[in-house]
């Protein structure tokens, strides 16, 4: 009778061994797929944005002090031109983009020379994309790293077809 208890004992600490490790799996798999959802809640789908707007400024424009709010190059409305994009073909590239960018560890140097917000076509929050000429961006307030390929796409954009001319303000025009 003794042995068939121990044998009993033996069985019950691998059940429960069995059941821990069961247990430990469960939550690791858990934390690696609520990770990954966690990440992914913050991307954007091109297929639900509606247009995007965007203010920018000239490049070679300086400014006493460094451009940090978004809502100064909006309002800088002498030297700032704006544009509506809706071709589909920009919107996804730009998105793509913007899904890439990293979130900057430490705090940069920046000059905002941009400001583009992302305008769904159902009632979701606008998205705000601020971004200075030397690739470091400010998303929904917090600073991102972008790289070559988006203001190589942000010069082709906005940039490419202006001349010196169209930045000078009308009333030097006259």
């Amino acid at each position: 009778m003794k042995l068939k208890r121990k044998n009993m004992k033996i069985t019950e600490n691998v059940g429960y061994l069995n059941r821990l490790f069961l247990y430990g799996m469960f939550c690791a798999l858990f934390s690696l797929v609520g990770t990954s959802c966690s990440t992914t809640k913050n991307l954007i789908d091109a297929n639900d944005i509606d247009y995007i707007k965007f203010w920018y400024m000239p490049k070679w424009i300086r400014t006493p002090t460094p451009i940090r709010d978004c809502a100064d190059i909006v309002y800088a409305t002498c030297v700032a031109k704006d544009s509506v994009i809706m071709d589909r073909k920009i919107i996804r590239e730009y998105v793509e983009a913007v899904n890439k960018l990293k979130v900057l560890k430490k705090d940069l140097n920046y000059d905002l020379r941009i400001t583009s917000l992302i305008v769904f076509k159902e009632n979701r929050e606008k998205v705000p994309v601020c971004i200075s000429l030397n690739g470091v961006i400010l998303k929904n307030d917090t600073l991102m790293k972008g790289d070559k390929h988006m203001l190589k796409l942000i010069d082709a954009i906005l940039y490419k077809h202006h001349k010196v001319e169209d930045w000078t303000p009308d009333f030097m025009k006259e």
